[in-house]
């Protein structure tokens, strides 16, 4: 997997360039297929829960654009059964190396057990990172949203030690993506507990900054919710696109500073991958100066969503003619 930014290296393994479609992008062989041949600098499988069935998701409305500034989401993460990744996943890894690109598995759950499992799963397959998403505000189940992972220390670190223990002598790294908190003296204590606690893990290496931002309401230009989901009271949905480029940014500051100031780090080195209302090539400049060093990619979700993968080979050209 040879590289032409050198600089730009995910976990160890080095990027031909920073921008990749970032996850809910990709949950099927035929995705995968589609991502190995796009520009996208990386393969990014789902996220996922594995189940007996699979994940239908949440019915009606789950998705909205306006394709230029603002989406909502409320899709439960539907994806396939877990018979299906563990007779396709490896198949999946193999198709992303036949591109010179890294597999990158992105898993979420409802208790650790769930983590646990597709760790395993994701090890046995030989893939090259797990994304632990800890941040996924849009699980719900009998009209209740499940809580955040990643906005409670006591979940957070039981999902990380049941993590830990699943990968038990594997090497591979763990990216720990997380959901933001708006108020900004709990995004503080909330971004401190994270960095803290991670500290305590040597299998993180990687921080993906950030998830959609929860329970949001939008409507429409004819004045219907952009949620409409008989599973989803209320039409709340996690809000992305370009006006959650600002708060993507923030975290993006304070984790880099985080790490540039913590001299525990002597023995555990981390980098970012930053998310967030990516819509073009200054976007992806941005968060790399915002960075200062520590971002090694940019992920693209909304516009992928909306466009489709060839916007990703607009959005490079537009980065690498001006950075």
């Amino acid at each position: 997997m040879t590289s032409s930014f050198p600089h730009y290296v995910y976990c160890g393994f080095p990027l031909e360039h920073p921008i990749f479609a970032s996850g809910g992008c990709a949950q099927t062989l035929e995705d995968v297929r589609v991502l190995a041949r796009s520009t996208s600098s990386m393969v990014e499988v789902g996220s996922v829960i594995l189940s007996k069935s699979g994940r239908p998701g949440n019915a009606g409305q789950t998705y909205w654009s306006d394709q230029r500034t603002i989406s909502f989401n409320v899709r439960n993460i539907p994806c396939p059964s877990e018979d299906y990744y563990r007779q396709n996943l490896h198949e999946m890894v193999e198709m992303a190396h036949r591109f010179r690109k890294i597999l990158v598995w992105n898993i979420a759950g409802q208790n650790p057990v769930d983590f646990a499992c597709a760790v395993r799963l994701g090890v046995q397959s030989g893939v090259d990172v797990i994304v632990v998403n800890a941040g996924c505000t849009n699980l719900w189940s009998d009209h209740k949203q499940k809580p955040t992972i990643s906005h409670n220390s006591i979940s957070l670190s039981a999902v990380l030690m049941a993590v830990q223990d699943a990968l038990s002598s594997s090497r591979t790294p763990i990216d720990l993506k997380i959901s933001p908190v708006e108020n900004i003296q709990q995004r503080e204590k909330n971004a401190q507990m994270i960095f803290n606690l991670v500290l305590r893990f040597p299998c993180v290496k990687l921080f993906t900054l950030i998830n959609t931002i929860p329970n949001k309401v939008g409507f429409d230009e004819r004045g219907f919710p952009c949620i409409n989901s008989s599973d989803v009271p209320g039409g709340f949905g996690g809000m992305g696109g370009a006006i959650t480029k600002p708060l993507g940014m923030w975290y993006v500051v304070r984790f880099a500073s985080l790490i540039s100031q913590n001299s525990a780090l002597a023995q555990h080195v981390f980098t970012i991958r930053a998310c967030g209302g990516v819509t073009c090539g200054k976007d992806v400049v941005d968060y790399l100066r915002a960075g200062r060093g520590h971002v090694c990619a940019v992920g693209v979700g909304t516009t992928v969503h909306d466009y489709g993968v060839r916007a990703l080979s607009d959005i490079l050209e537009e980065f690498t003619s001006s950075s």
